[in-house]
Parts: structure tokens; C-alpha cells; sequence
């Protein structure tokens, strides 16, 4: 059983096992990067009359924006699908997110853009994740 709070803080510890990532389970007031925001982008919905809830979760990679080839580079090893910092391999290694899902399934990154997080610009790119939990 477990809440959506509990399933973006499973996340976020998953994550968190990527060298040198900052990992947030919800919007920050300030972004230290690189960093990965984990929200919720949707409402959570059922998925059986047994307790199963079906929530999507989006994360959110965020690189220093000073010059667009290393911005660039940097986002390219967390969107890679192997590698020590590949987000889809962090979350491969652990489909329960601590114990918190019964199962997760991966999207496909989103295309490559600029974001500004109060007043700071930054290179992004985002993940869907769809995460099957109880509820």
C-alpha cells in the first residue's frame, strides 16, 4: 500500500543513486544541478476494482544552461539508456521504487528544451513515467 507522496519519494531514492545528481520529489524552491525533479502529471486513476491505481509520474532533468554543446552533453548521459548516470538503467534496477509500486512502465524521452526555474534558465528534458501501485 502505499500514497502518491510515497511513490515520488521511491522514485526520488531510486534516483538518488546516481553520482552527483540532486534529486527532488517535488518542485523546489531552488535547483542545485544537475538535478532531477520528480512530479506527479496527472491525476491517479484505478486500474482494477481490487485496489490497483495507476498514477503518471514525470521527471524532470535539468542541466546548466551556459553553453548549448555542454548543456547539450550533459543531458545525453542522463537520457542514454545505459550507462552510470542513465535514468532509465536507475530505474530498471529497481521496477518497486523501494517497495512503493508493483510495477513501472518507461516512457520515451521528451524533446530537449529550455526551462527557467525562478528566473534561472536551464536544459531540460523529461521522462513519463506511468507507476501501478495499491492504494
Amino acid at each position: 500500500m502505499a500514497t502518491i507522496a510515497q511513490v515520488r519519494t521511491g522514485m526520488a531514492g531510486v534516483l538518488d543513486n546516481i553520482t552527483g545528481l540532486r534529486v527532488y520529489p517535488r518542485w523546489p524552491n531552488t535547483v542545485n544541478v544537475p538535478a532531477a525533479i520528480v512530479k506527479r502529471a496527472g491525476s491517479p486513476s484505478r486500474t482494477t476494482l481490487s485496489g490497483n491505481w495507476r498514477v503518471n509520474i514525470e521527471i524532470t532533468i535539468a542541466v546548466q544552461l551556459v553553453d548549448l554543446d555542454r548543456a547539450q552533453a550533459a543531458l545525453d548521459e542522463y537520457i542514454s539508456p545505459t550507462g552510470a548516470k542513465s535514468i532509465i538503467a536507475a530505474l530498471e534496477s529497481d521496477e518497486t521504487l523501494g517497495g512503493n509500486a508493483e510495477y513501472i512502465l518507461i516512457g520515451e524521452w521528451g524533446e530537449d528544451e529550455g526551462l527557467a526555474i525562478n528566473d534561472v534558465d536551464y536544459a531540460t528534458a523529461k521522462l513519463p513515467v506511468e507507476v501501478h501501485f495499491l492504494a
